[in-house]
């Protein structure tokens, strides 16, 4: 039987220890896809996953819909001038299957309720150019910042 999505409410939650597993699979599976191809070990992610988790200045949102894990967001608090703070979105994903259903959207706002809450300024995110979700992401709002990403491997 399949679920009925217009019917069932997303929520957001802070991840507990017994998510992280959840968390780490869903990192690996979604980011080892095209256009990302990142090469997640599930060794890889769990460590990944427990040092975001570690951080005194990061958060593991789980994302839910009827009572059940369907996404992760995994972000860090950052100061963006001239706004203020900013919470910087590091990773976000909906597990397969479950994409294009309006659940990343409503996890989006509600993230970004709590935050205004909390006295935030600025949500960030980094997108892949060729990635459907850079798409969605300007759809609902998020605006390119003139800024671009540099890395250095060592």
């Amino acid at each position: 039987m399949k679920a009925d999505f217009k019917q069932s409410k997303v929520g957001l939650r802070p991840a507990k220890e017994s998510d992280l597993g959840f968390c780490a699979e869903l990192l690996r599976k979604e980011f080892s896809k095209a256009p990302y191809n990142e090469k997640w070990t599930p060794a890889k992610a769990m460590r990944a996953v427990r040092l975001w988790a570690r951080h005194p200045k990061s958060a593991i949102y789980v994302i839910e819909m009827g009572g059940k894990r369907t996404g992760i967001i995994f972000g860090s608090e950052f100061y963006s001038e001239p706004e203020g703070n900013g919470f910087f979105v590091e990773e976000f994903a909906v597990a397969e299957g479950l994409q294009g259903k309006g659940i990343g959207r409503k996890a989006l706002a509600l993230l970004e309720k709590d935050l205004k809450k909390k006295g935030f300024k600025a949500l960030t995110l980094l997108s892949h150019r060729k990635s459907k979700a850079f798409k969605f992401y300007q759809k609902i709002g998020f605006k390119k910042s003139g800024m671009e990403y540099l890395r250095k491997i060592l």
